[in-house]
């Protein structure tokens, strides 16, 4: 007859069991939960609130809404595992604790052994390559590389530092500045 209920359980109820109860019953059509969707997605990281280009309420003397609406976006994507995004810049910390969790990694390299394991031309390239020394990895010796690192993906909602606008992008650093 076209209607529709809403159960509340009660704690001890465990719902996938309620959900299989419900659909094995013939006088019930659809069984679905009733998911919390909320809107605006903001990190729990404790300086996100300093990132007003990402999200800017107006306070002091900032303008608001002069910003790239980065929570709305986050509701529907924040970054893909698949996406590597190369940070052509002073290079990369990548023991930096935003940084760290998504720093590309060459699966095709064994670490430190002085092989060009994978063929392509570059020893030991790990997370990158330092083009300006002509060397693995592409550490950061100025911050500004890494400061853009955190800008495009900082890892997010994980309670650490800051944000990136891609929280679950890999980084590759690709050096080509340095001091």
């Amino acid at each position: 007859d076209g209607r529709i209920e809403l159960w509340n359980l009660e704690e001890d109820q465990d719902i996938e069991t309620m959900i299989s109860e419900l659909e094995s019953d013939p006088s019930v059509a659809y069984v679905e939960r009733d998911w919390e969707v909320s809107i605006n997605k903001e990190p729990n990281d404790p300086s996100f609130n300093l990132l007003w280009g990402l999200s800017n309420a107006g306070t002091g003397k900032a303008l608001a809404g002069a910003d790239i609406s980065a929570p709305t976006g986050w509701d529907i994507q924040t970054g893909s595992r698949d996406i590597i995004v190369g940070v052509v810049d002073t290079g990369i910390d990548f023991r930096h604790p935003d940084l760290r969790d998504n720093m590309w990694i060459n699966e095709g390299e064994i670490p430190n052994n002085n092989k060009d394991d994978d063929g392509n031309g570059y020893i030991d390239d790990r997370y990158g390559w330092d083009f300006h020394g002509d060397k693995k990895d592409g550490d950061d010796d100025h911050s500004h590389g890494t400061h853009c690192a955190g800008t495009i993906g900082a890892k997010g909602n994980n309670k650490v530092g800051v944000t990136g606008v891609a929280w679950n992008v890999r980084l590759m650093s690709l050096k080509f500045l340095s001091r």
